[in-house]
């Protein structure tokens, strides 16, 4: 059947343009957005100039010039918990807590962390310390620990099992905390005993609480709550529960008079006379904001989810948002090189970068009314630098022949039917193939003349078969004849007559019956699809049979790429993201730089490949992920080359590095005789953490089972460490 389409040509204009500053000598790192995407949760002024803030998978930040720079550290000291709380007592002594009873520690003004033995699994959410000695901390289920000498934790009896979001001490021995459903303790003698404060009226969870001196505190909670104390905490007095129905989930005061609460939908508001009244004050953003600290009455930050990072100099009057970039959720990408390329998001998003993802134009995108484009764009093509073609919920097909500077509008069928589009492939300018569906309602499309008309194919009447509710995600047409599309309930279906129907292979044979999100071929005969449950399969007879490949996760796998038979990477939830140098008979998972979604994963040279993600996640690496190099780390004393792991190894093992300052880097593979083997990685490497990968097979390595050394080595310094190689 034949539909002609109607038309609608738009032309680009104002382009938004986010220019990103990361270190060149990066080689996997955030390209999008800006510093980096992760929630973070606290914040904390360790001096006039230095910042640090901390947040999700073991995420920390380090400014030492009042936000301009930051250094960046995820999964510090190995952890891949959150950090939910950050504090220092001086310009020596610091601490931080998280997810299951994670505690850190630094003596050296955070140049370096250890972690500490934790007396519970509990999520901890909050730390506070009156000095170098003494410090507490509270979490879920009641739980409060306390270190008499600054490191030693041990439990203290709560008497509730309400959760604990923060506390606060007044002096050595009075303290206070605050939890769930209007929960509020108090302690005259350092913690040994905690004594519940009735609030009869408060039922909703408080968050945060503050003592700007000894007799005036605040406490904030849930649907605008502020609560006030002028006694040292005997009674509390409700003070504002109506200026905002949003929680505020933190407060600061600079003193009993001036100070600000701020909380979800990123409401921020200041008073001046200690609570009387409140001044809502502008927020560039809308993220909600979780943790806040002020070095002077003008100079604040305020941290929150999804990077927010927001800084003022005027006492909250402007508020400037540091973190910048795309924040949609991004869908599919393509790119014809390494510098050029597109990614398509939700809510009309068109991203184009020409200089490697150093900045990106945001491109405007307009429906079949030419309005702005409001719905998802899914998926995008492009056969060179001005052919491209773009598809999304709703029925949306574009194309652009310029590169995206003006783009032309379809609309495939001529009854109007509304079917959100997942996947396209094009072969040249005028025949392509798109799949998608509304519902439990599949359609297959082709066209012959690049989008004027199409061919509409559904498995229904005489096509109507077993899976005609399988909505199809993925298409990768293999010639002008025969593809495949993959797709929800495990059914793959393919066509040998040019999209004319589409046959499905059964998911009983596959015997996995959950979505299959990507289809990949590398050429006639081999390919492969992934999808729920880690689930990978693979065939090498163009699909005549498909056998499993085990990854190693149970995370949902959105993306997989194969540069040739043998090199694949494949991302998903969680931040997953996995290689293979054997055509996926296994795999090896890279080290997390978030827990966020990555739903496209593109291969634009043999070294430098993207992943993009929700929260406008853009990652690139310049060399295959074989190292994985942080863009910025906090700058350590110590020159050091940590054990590889696993060890022995068979073909693919990790090596960690500590650099005390940036040098050129050689790390080279030895035999037991002292003879060179490989050179593992060799460059410029910046100072901090490093981790490279050694991978005997993607280098061709033939090596016989046995002892190895690893020589790490730069302009002034070397270490050596022993491995072993098992066959």
């Amino acid at each position: 059947m034949i539909y002609k389409t109607t038309m609608r040509r738009f032309w680009i204009s104002g382009v938004f343009t986010l220019v990103l500053t990361q270190s060149l000598f990066a080689q996997y790192f955030w390209n999008n957005p800006s510093i980096q995407n992760n929630n973070l949760y606290d914040v904390h002024y360790y001096n006039s100039n230095t910042i640090y803030a901390c947040g999700e998978l073991g995420t920390l930040l380090k400014s030492t010039d009042k936000g301009f720079n930051w250094q960046i550290t995820h999964r510090l000291q190995n952890v891949y918990t959150d950090f939910k709380s950050i504090t220092f007592t001086d310009q020596y002594n610091g601490w931080i807590v998280g997810d299951y009873g994670e505690i850190l520690r630094t003596y050296d003004g955070g140049i370096n962390w250890s972690r500490e033995t934790s007396p519970t699994t509990k999520n901890l959410r909050k730390v506070f310390a009156l000095r170098w000695d003494k410090s507490w901390t509270v979490g879920e289920n009641g739980a409060i620990l306390y270190a008499p000498n600054g490191y030693s934790f041990s439990t203290q009896s709560s008497n509730t099992f309400r959760n604990l979001n923060s506390i606060f001490f007044i002096d050595d021995q009075k303290g206070f905390a605050v939890g769930d459903s209007g929960v509020m303790l108090k302690t005259s003698n350092a913690g040994t005993s905690w004594q519940a404060i009735p609030l009869p009226l408060i039922k909703k969870n408080i968050y945060d609480i503050f003592f700007p001196s000894q007799f005036r505190g605040y406490a904030v909670g849930d649907s605008g709550l502020i609560l006030r104390t002028t006694n040292e905490g005997l009674s509390w007095n409700i003070i504002a529960n109506t200026i905002s129905i949003s929680n505020f989930r933190t407060v600061y005061f600079r003193d009993d008079n001036r100070g600000w609460v701020m909380g979800n939908e990123s409401r921020i508001f200041y008073t001046t006379n200690g609570g009387s009244t409140w001044t809502s004050q502008n927020s560039p953003t809308w993220r909600t904001l979780f943790g806040a600290h002020f070095i002077s009455d003008q100079e604040g930050f305020i941290v929150g989810d999804w990077g927010t990072i927001l800084k003022t100099t005027n006492s909250g009057i402007s508020w400037a948002q540091l973190n910048q970039g795309i924040d949609e959720y991004l869908n599919k990408s393509w790119f014809i090189n390494e510098n050029i390329g597109w990614i398509a998001g939700d809510r009309g998003v068109m991203l184009k970068t020409t200089n490697g993802g150093f900045s990106w134009l945001k491109v405007p995108t307009l429906n079949r009314w030419n309005q702005p484009m409001t719905a998802d764009i899914n998926a995008v093509q492009f056969l060179d630098e001005n052919n491209g073609f773009a598809i999304g919920d709703s029925g949306y097909f574009s194309y652009t022949t310029n590169g995206g500077n003006e783009w032309y509008f379809y609309h495939y069928d001529a009854i109007n039917r509304m079917d959100d589009l997942f996947g396209l492939h094009f072969l040249d300018s005028y025949n392509g193939w798109v799949v998608g569906g509304y519902w439990s309602q599949p359609v297959f499309l082709k066209t012959t003349d690049r989008g004027q008309s199409w061919h509409i194919w559904r498995p229904w009447g005489v096509w109507a078969d077993l899976y005609h509710a399988a909505v199809p995600l993925h298409v990768n047409m293999l010639s002008y004849s025969r593809g495949w599309a993959s797709g929800r309930t495990g059914v793959l279906r393919y066509t040998v007559n040019g999209g004319g129907n589409w046959q499905y292979y059964d998911p009983n044979i596959l015997g996995f019956g959950d979505w299959l999100n990507w289809i990949h071929f590398i050429d006639y005969n081999t390919g492969w699809t992934c999808g729920k449950a880690g689930k990978i399969f693979k065939t090498t007879n163009s699909g005549l049979t498909w056998f499993e490949q085990y990854s190693g996760t149970n995370r949902e796998l959105h993306s997989i790429y194969f540069a040739d038979e043998n090199f694949g990477m494949i991302c998903g939830e969680d931040g997953t993201i996995l290689r293979s140098t054997d055509g996926g008979s296994s795999w090896a998972g890279l080290p997390k730089m978030t827990n966020g979604r990555l739903k496209s994963i593109f291969k634009a040279s043999s070294l430098t490949w993207y992943i993009s993600g929700d929260r406008g996640l853009i990652f690139k690496t310049t060399n295959a992920g074989i190292t994985f190099v942080e863009m910025s780390n906090p700058i350590p004393e110590l020159f050091e080359l940590k054990q590889n792991y696993p060890n022995p190894f068979n073909s693919m093992t990790t090596i960690e590095f500590i650099l005390n300052k940036s040098s050129d880097v050689e790390l080279v593979l030895f035999n037991s005789l002292g003879e060179k083997i490989s050179i593992i990685a060799k460059g410029f490497f910046t100072a901090g953490k490093q981790i490279v990968s050694l991978d005997t097979k993607h280098n061709n390595l033939d090596l016989s089972s046995g002892v190895y050394f690893i020589r790490l080595e730069t302009n002034h310094l070397q270490k050596t460490i022993k491995t072993i190689y098992l066959k």
